[in-house]
């Protein structure tokens, strides 16, 4: 349960970081590597996929334990 909140939690500092638009962020964003880890653009919807997204790896992770621990 912790790593699924810290998870989600990080997911959205770098979404809501994004709202962040300084010259020296920006500049980072443009290469590469800036820009596929802290990304170009806010979106609303993306803080619920990444909250849907982290429910179901959390809940598929107590599945596939609790699944194993029976067997």
């Amino acid at each position: 349960m912790q790593v699924a909140f810290i998870s989600i939690l990080i997911c959205f500092c770098i979404e809501i970081s994004q709202l962040y638009q300084a010259d020296w962020i920006l500049e980072i964003r443009r290469t590469k590597l800036g820009g596929l880890i802290l990304g170009f653009g806010f979106l609303w919807r993306d803080l619920i996929c990444y909250l849907i997204g982290g429910m179901a790896g959390f809940g598929l992770e107590r599945l596939l334990l609790n699944s194993s621990k029976s067997s």
